[in-house]
């Protein structure tokens, strides 16, 4: 049975349902409900979203793709293969794992992200319990996380987020109770799931340095815990996560000839730089090449990189707003600014405070976007679920025409309404004719041949090899295709028609079906003419 904890200090519950005047069947929900059946309902919901998101999902991430052709490798013991990918090697381990119960890879790895999702909401309830002392907000909390419209999406799709989710909420947790029961066994734990973490995305390995210096810069900027329990937390936790990462950083020394922390960031990086240079075939070629030092963009073009990290600072903003969603992000502006200067002074407010903004500007300078700023929104959930409970009471008091009420609970209930249309929504649908012409290849083409696109999943849907076809085909497509006699097929969107109209009427191209994107979009499949023989 879960305890309601107390805070560290002697603060008022944030969080507790006795700070806030009644809000009628909220409260007494809240109130006649013991946490277990909080935590399992909220829980339950969150599997039966993601679920339901799983089975009608249309198609594959662009990156999931990638991370099936890693657990394909790991499953065949080609260790080295699936190691030189970009991408961390953890997930592909897991979905190449989960293979063996679960034929179909796709399947495989989405079920592997739905487990870490929904194991995310009792995370969530217990971190915002600890962090804000009451089980009414950290309910808000977890409920946010079981509906959020991301966060249901990532947990139904191939792809790294929501294992990253849960392991960040786990380790920052383990800190917190840590600290509260000045335990290092549990700050050592903290350290092991942060390598983890880092071994799931690479951006990981920023966790531990945050965690550390909390740990370790706690006794002077709260006085919360002696120099002595400070040391050995900072080294319990160091020491955790070096256990953790260092084969894989011993093994990335090995393969590059070079100390880095993984691939993923500096190809990421090179290949942004490359969207804003003049020379971008330098760059994007620097992304895909064995070693990417990570601050060639810095050495080589200091002005463009520093002009990219300024541009991506201000713009995470409207990210973040996007990602969080705007009547949530008004909810965490309220809820932050009802703590005010606690947020800072309150030790266990002050970490999730760190990390989100440790990740916001550090990703700036690295690779930022809506995507990578949503594996920190659920730290800010408390904030969120106190802004939204502030919100209530305020409209509550508001006298209507007629001198009515707002019922109690009309606020939830209308954030919910507002919020299940877009989590409900299959996930890409506007990426279905990716799916539905990989299928035709695969009914209508012998096996051996392979398709030509910008993207990789039509190929993965019709089982063939993946071909990427070239921003500018020289000298021109045709020709192109005569130089890979296995090129049976040709992908093209129409944003790619637009921008060189002279491929689709290639003379040797026939088109063989158009799928429905979204809006005025689609995708045109062709047929390449007079196929050489095959080798």
């Amino acid at each position: 049975m879960m305890k309601e904890s107390s805070p560290a200090s002697g603060r008022p519950k944030t969080g507790s349902l006795c700070a806030w005047p009644a809000q009628g069947w909220v409260a007494g929900l809240l109130t006649e409900s013991s946490e277990r059946r909080i935590v399992l309902t909220l829980t339950g919901l969150a599997l039966a979203v993601r679920l339901y998101l799983v089975l009608t999902n249309y198609c594959i991430s662009a990156d999931g793709v990638a991370y099936v052709r890693m657990a394909r490798l790991f499953a065949a013991g080609d260790w080295a293969g699936g190691l030189s990918s970009v991408f961390s090697p953890l997930y592909p381990m897991l979905i190449a794992l989960a293979h063996h119960a679960v034929p179909d890879w796709e399947l495989a790895g989405s079920l592997v992200s739905m487990t870490f999702g929904v194991a995310t909401v009792p995370a969530v309830y217990l971190l915002a319990r600890e962090v804000h002392g009451g089980r009414d907000l950290a309910a808000g909390a977890a409920a946010l996380t079981a509906i959020h419209p991301d966060l249901a999406g990532y947990s139904a799709s191939v792809l790294t987020e929501a294992g990253f989710i849960f392991l960040v909420v786990a380790a920052v947790y383990l800190v917190v109770r840590g600290v509260k029961a000045r335990r290092a066994p549990s700050i050592f734990v903290a350290g092991l799931v942060s390598g983890i973490a880092y071994l799931y995305r690479t951006e990981g390995i920023g966790l531990p340095v945050v965690l550390a210096a909390f740990l370790a810069l706690g006794p002077l900027a709260w006085g919360e815990w002696r120099l002595g329990f400070a040391a050995r937390a900072t080294v319990a936790c160091v020491a955790a996560f070096v256990l953790v990462a260092s084969p894989y950083l011993i093994y990335l020394r090995l393969a590059t000839g070079h100390w880095i922390i993984g691939r993923e960031l500096g190809a990421a990086i090179t290949y942004k730089i490359g969207e804003a240079s003049r020379d971008g075939a330098h760059w994007r070629a620097l992304a895909f090449s064995r070693y990417v030092p990570l601050l060639a963009a810095l050495r080589q073009e200091p002005a463009l990189y520093l002009k990219k990290a300024a541009l991506d600072f201000a713009h995470s903003f409207y990210d973040f707003v996007q990602v969080i969603g705007p009547l949530f992000a008004v909810a965490l502006l309220v809820g932050l600014c009802r703590r005010g200067r606690a947020v800072l002074t309150e030790w266990s407010e002050a970490l999730p405070a760190a990390i989100v903004s440790f990740y916001f500007c550090g990703l700036a300078l690295l690779y930022t976007g809506r995507r990578f700023l949503a594996h920190y929104i659920v730290l800010t959930f408390g904030w969120v679920a106190l802004g939204v409970a502030a919100m209530a009471v305020w409209l509550g008091r508001r006298d209507l025409p007629g001198e009515r009420r707002l019922p109690a609970g009309a606020l939830l209930v209308g954030l919910a309404l507002a919020t299940l249309p877009r989590t409900l929504w299959p996930l890409g649908y506007d990426m279905r004719g990716y799916r539905e012409a990989g299928a035709e290849i695969a009914r209508a083409a012998a096996p051996g041949w392979a398709v030509v696109s910008t993207d990789s999943r039509v190929a993965f849907y019709a089982g063939a090899e993946h071909l990427e076809l070239p921003l500018s085909p020289k000298p021109d497509l045709c020709e192109w295709l005569e130089a890979h006699p296995q090129a049976g097929y040709v992908m093209l969107t129409s944003r790619e028609e637009e921008r060189a109209a002279n491929l689709a009427r290639a003379r040797c191209l026939a088109l063989v079906r158009r799928y429905p994107r979204y809006g005025r979009g689609y995708y045109d499949l062709f047929r390449v003419l007079a196929l050489p023989r095959r080798p």
